[in-house]
This record gives structure tokens, C-alpha cells and sequence, in this order.
């Protein structure tokens, strides 16, 4: 890839990343607002993270829709 090609290709994705940022953000309040309430704590999430998921005993641990990992990861966890 030569200099123009790359110098061009640059511009486009900086252009492409500037309008499509915004609706990175938009897309992240909405999937806050939709998932938020199924990603609050339950008591089963201690038993969860006690037992590794059931990697460490064996057994399958309750979790709801979400286990306590990816509780741990939801984006609202950490505002």
C-alpha cells in the first residue's frame, strides 16, 4: 500500500469513526436501560463466584439469566 493509499484510507476511517461514535454511545444507553435490571446482585452470585461457576465442584450453580461473571462486566457495573 503505497503513501496516497494508506494517506486516504486514514482519512476515511477517521471521518467513518467520528460519525459513528455517537452512535456507539447511543447504542450503550440503550443496552444499559434493557439489561440493567437482570444484572443487579441476587444472593445465588456469592454461591457463583464460591464455586468458580461450577468449574471447582462440579455442580451446576443457579444464575439467573446472567452468572456473576458477567455481572462483574456489565457496562453500568463500573459508572
Amino acid at each position: 500500500m503505497g503513501h496516497a493509499a494508506f494517506a486516504g484510507l486514514t482519512t476515511l476511517s477517521k471521518n467513518l469513526h467520528n460519525f459513528v461514535g455517537p452512535l456507539f454511545i447511543f447504542a450503550l444507553v440503550i443496552f444499559i436501560t434493557l439489561f440493567i435490571r437482570e444484572n443487579l446482585w441476587k444472593s445465588y452470585d456469592a454461591a457463583w463466584i464460591g464455586k468458580a461457576g461450577g468449574m471447582l465442584s462440579g455442580e451446576h450453580v443457579p444464575t439467573g439469566k446472567f452468572n456473576a461473571g458477567e455481572k462483574v462486566a456489565f457496562p453500568g457495573r463500573w459508572s
